[in-house]
C-alpha cells in the first residue's frame, strides 16, 4: 500500500483521540500524541507501543509482541525481492 494511502487511513482510524500527528520516519509512518511516539506503522503493519497494564488487553485481540528479528526478516524478505525484480 502507498504511504499515502496508509497515511489516510491511519489519520482517519485515529481522528477520535485528537492530537496525533503522523510523520514519516524509519521507512514508515510515526505516531506521536502531545510529542511522545506511541507507534509506528512500517509497510502496512501498525506496531503500538501500550501501557504495561493493556498488553493483556493486546494479546487478547491476537496482539503479539514487536520482535526486532522478525522486522529484520521481512526486511530482508522486500530486499531480496526487490533485488530479483527486473528493470522496467
Amino acid at each position: 500500500m502507498p504511504e499515502h494511502a496508509d497515511r489516510a487511513f491511519l489519520e482517519e482510524m485515529l481522528a477520535p483521540l485528537g492530537g496525533v500527528s503522523i510523520r514519516r520516519m524509519f521507512g514508515g509512518l510515526g505516531l506521536f500524541r502531545d510529542g511522545l511516539m506511541f507507534g509506528l506503522s512500517p509497510r502496512g503493519v501498525l506496531d503500538l507501543k501500550p501501557a504495561p497494564e493493556e498488553t493483556a488487553s493486546f494479546a487478547n485481540e491476537g496482539g503479539a509482541p514487536f520482535s526486532c528479528a522478525a522486522a529484520q526478516a521481512a526486511a530482508r524478505a522486500q530486499a531480496r525481492l526487490r533485488a530479483g525484480r527486473k528493470a522496467a
